[in-house]
């Protein structure tokens, strides 16, 4: 990994910045790295600046299907501690390691691992 001389938080770059960067790692044939390097930043800051750049995107998509998009309450960072602990079992448990013939197998073990494990244990244990 590169030393990078510019160690600073992100909330320390303006925005104007960050969207010139992002731009910048938009462009056919350019990449992240490559991108970060000239700015000095560390690419992975680059690829999460990407994310929320995009954001608003996924926010139109999510309005023209009448979903309604899940947030933490402010100051509630433990909100989705479940779900996230769930995640973690069933991608340690079922997920990792093994291959899957189709998507029909896939959907039919996770809903087992849902329905006839997960869901019974958490009700024995809790």
């Amino acid at each position: 990994m590169p030393k990078y001389n510019n160690l600073r938080r992100t909330w320390k770059y303006s925005n104007d910045f960050k969207v010139n960067a992002i731009q910048l790692s938009y462009v056919v044939g350019v990449s992240i790295k490559s991108v970060a390097e000239k700015l000095d930043i560390h690419p992975f800051m680059l690829s999460r600046w990407r994310k929320e750049y995009r954001g608003h995107v996924y926010q139109k998509v999510l309005k023209r299907h009448a979903i309604t998009h899940s947030l933490s309450r402010a100051g509630k960072c433990t909100d989705n501690a479940h779900m996230e602990s769930f995640f973690h079992s069933m991608k340690m448990e079922v997920i990792r390691g093994n291959v899957f013939d189709s998507d029909k197998k896939l959907r039919g073990i996770l809903g087992s691992y849902i329905n006839k494990y997960y869901n019974v244990s958490v009700c024995i244990q809790g």
